[in-house]
């Protein structure tokens, strides 16, 4: 895992057939967040990266994409890494996500991070609305799940 440069592997990511249709919006728009850069922190690896929006107050938004053949155990390893670098490389004090409910694997996933369930609510991205699973960690809870 390393901190991203620039947004070229990312976009690269995000638009990958493994991706791209569940990565919001129309599913199928090219996606490019070159204009946005600058105002996340992108942690990325050879096939898959975390994304993370400051909401301010030490929260973040987290995002994640995984490559098929990068899911499982790589996957898990890769989210310890970079849920271990913004809380205590950062000093996040809260992780939060929304993922459509539909989407099962990022529950999975979540809960093996030690990321918590929270409620269901509507959301809306560039003219899209779906119900979303609200999935929240905290500094301390993630230092208790890592002994």
């Amino acid at each position: 895992m390393h901190i991203a440069k620039t947004a070229n592997h990312i976009n690269n990511l995000v638009n990958h057939p493994d991706i791209r249709p569940t990565a919001g919006g129309d599913g199928v728009s090219r996606v490019d967040f070159s204009p946005v850069f600058n105002q996340i922190v992108a942690l990325e690896d050879k096939g898959g990266a975390w994304l993370f929006m400051d909401e301010g107050d030490d929260i973040y938004e987290g995002h994640y994409m995984f490559l098929k053949k990068y899911r499982g155990k790589k996957a898990l390893e890769f989210g310890r890494e970079a849920l271990d670098y913004m809380f205590n490389e950062l000093g996040a004090k809260r992780i939060i996500g929304r993922q459509p409910v539909e989407n099962k694997l990022a529950s999975v996933y979540n809960t093996a991070l030690g990321i918590k369930k929270g409620p269901e609510e509507e959301v809306s991205v560039e003219g899209f609305t779906y119900m979303a699973q609200i999935f929240t960690i905290d500094r301390e809870d993630f230092s208790c799940h890592q002994q």
